[in-house]
């Protein structure tokens, strides 16, 4: 029998083999939560004629959640007051830069010179089922990529020198490219800057709800401080009568300027929060993550 000398220890956490089978299978979850409920909606859109987007989100609600749990990560979805307040305190400056937002959209219905500008009465009517869709989004992307991605990549690095930094801004780069990355046309200009520039954007933004969550370690927080501010954006579109698009990217050379300047603009906003963020992570210090505890 091999003998423990002084200071030796089980890496990451807990015993190295069950480690890697963590890390592998948050990483398959992870992937399973995104591909497989988009194909098992379109399974079930085509048999029954439900909603996609409710199934496709659903699921992936269901799967991410249930996998972080069955990974260990528990503790991390307990309903902690305090850090919710605290994680809703951070992070509230960027709210507030959607919430303007938001009501600039509103308001953008009464300048349009068509006859029946103002509020759209049919947009209206939607705002209940996208509040649900909201809130869906709002916990199927924490735990999936500040859940099981940044839960797997603490396991692998979290010990490590910069180990959480880096983990933290992996799963945030990834989280940037989700969403873009199946509309890119690697053949135009266009595309490829609107994309590079809503990378850094959602990237910003990422990081700052993984300070949050790796600070206070509780995922309910960034769950539904994250639901608000994409839903208080989808209102205000709603409101205007524009037209809902998750599409971040465009072949147009015009509107692709547009978008460059305002995803700069908005990452420009986000900065100073950010930056924060970053020396928050630093100084905490190693982390092993919700699947180590």
């Amino acid at each position: 029998m091999k003998l423990k000398r002084d200071g030796d220890h089980e890496p990451y956490g807990t015993s190295g083999n069950k480690a890697v089978i963590k890390v592998i299978l948050a990483l398959v979850f992870a992937v399973v939560s995104i591909v497989g409920a988009i194909l098992l909606a379109m399974l079930i859109n085509n048999v029954t004629g439900w909603n996609l987007n409710i199934i496709e989100f659903l699921g992936r609600c269901i799967i991410s959640v249930t996998a972080f749990i069955f990974l260990g990560g528990i503790s991390w979805l307990r309903f902690d007051k305090e850090a919710i307040k605290k994680t809703w305190k951070f992070v509230l400056p960027l709210v507030l830069i959607n919430t303007v937002l938001g009501v600039l959209l509103a308001l953008s219905g009464f300048m349009s010179k068509d006859a029946n500008a103002g509020i759209s009465i049919d947009g209206m009517k939607q705002i209940p089922y996208n509040t649900l869709l909201m809130a869906l989004v709002g916990i199927n992307e924490e735990a999936i990529f500040r859940g099981l991605l940044l839960g797997g990549l603490l396991l692998w690095f979290g010990k490590k020198k910069n180990g959480v930094l880096l983990a933290a801004v992996i799963s945030s780069i990834v989280f940037g490219l989700i969403h873009v990355v199946f509309d890119l046309d690697f053949s135009n200009i266009s595309t490829i800057l609107s994309g590079m520039m809503k990378i850094l954007e959602t990237t910003m933004f990422a990081i700052v709800w993984c300070y949050c969550i790796l600070k206070y370690k509780n995922l309910i927080g960034a769950i539904t401080a994250h639901a608000f501010f994409d839903w208080i954006v989808v209102v205000g579109t709603l409101l205007s009568g524009s037209g809902m698009s998750t599409n971040y990217v465009t072949d147009d050379p015009k509107k692709a300027i547009f978008q460059c300047v305002f995803f700069g603009l908005i990452a420009l906003l986000y900065l100073p929060r950010t930056i924060k963020a970053v020396k928050g992570i630093k100084a905490l210090g190693p982390i092993s993550g919700p699947f180590a505890e």
